[in-house]
């Protein structure tokens, strides 16, 4: 299977709203999509930062790659896979802040990778045009770009204005029942959507104990800010319809 024609393909039915992704979970087990995610987590800056495991890429790579992946397709077809927890760390975020991130096994960075490889194309479609935190070919660049084109006035246009809006601990709070019903949207393949569950129940697990809540998608985590922007996406398109009806009505009474 060609990664990059399935992905393509993948873009294409998901313009078709009514298409639904009921078979998809072989996508994600077949060898060529986990060896394709396996280059992306080696390539990775934090490739030799270990999860709960303390296996680094590198000592992965020694037990026997090959025979390590055989092993995860395996497992994740016959369904005894089972994500661990993610190991948390804390960074600087200030003078007197830290920010908690979620540190994956390498196998699970390799699973999450290749589900994001299948899930990226589907949702790409629905993103709004107007988002552009963690989307491929998208950058802050672009975003303070598309800002100073909408502020420029230009004739006849409406005077703009800018929300400066931050979601505390927006990453930790994401809701797993309100995320997996938005999902079910979309994805209708019990196996993925049960992946993804699994994924986010696998907890945290910090001095030595792990932590299960109803909540969050941990930074850290590599398919994290795919499932927070399809959750924010929701409000991207409420804004849309918002922004939409006001324009309409401008245009009816001014």
């Amino acid at each position: 299977m060609d990664v990059e024609k399935m992905q393509t393909k993948l873009a294409r039915w998901s313009q078709d709203q009514s298409f639904e992704f009921d078979d998809i979970f072989n996508i994600v087990c077949r060898g060529e999509f986990l060896f394709e995610a396996w280059l992306s987590v080696e390539a990775n800056l934090g490739s030799e930062t270990a999860g709960v495991d303390g296996l680094t890429a590198e000592d992965y790579r020694k037990q026997g790659l090959k025979e390590n992946l055989f092993s995860l397709s395996d497992r994740l077809e016959s369904g005894t896979y089972e994500p661990d927890p993610v190991r948390r760390v804390y960074i600087p975020k200030g003078p007197d802040e830290v920010r908690p991130l979620g540190i994956p096994t390498i196998e699970d960075r390799i699973v999450q990778e290749s589900l994001r490889m299948v899930l990226e194309p589907i949702y790409e479609t629905d993103f709004s045009d107007d988002s552009f935190g963690f989307r491929p070919n998208r950058s802050c660049h672009d975003a303070i770009k598309f800002a100073y084109m909408e502020l420029n006035p230009g004739a006849g246009r409406y005077k703009r204005w800018i929300l400066d809006l931050d979601i505390k601990g927006y990453f930790d709070n994401v809701d797993h029942t309100e995320l997996m019903w938005i999902l079910q949207d979309r994805i209708t393949d019990p196996e993925v959507l049960d992946l993804i569950y699994d994924t986010l129940k696998a907890g945290v697990k910090e001095s030595g104990q792990v932590q299960v809540t109803g909540k969050g998608t941990p930074q850290g985590g590599i398919v994290s800010p795919l499932l927070a922007n399809v959750y924010l996406n929701e409000l991207d398109q409420w804004i849309k319809v918002s922004r939409a009806r006001v324009s309409s009505e401008n245009v009816l009474y001014n």
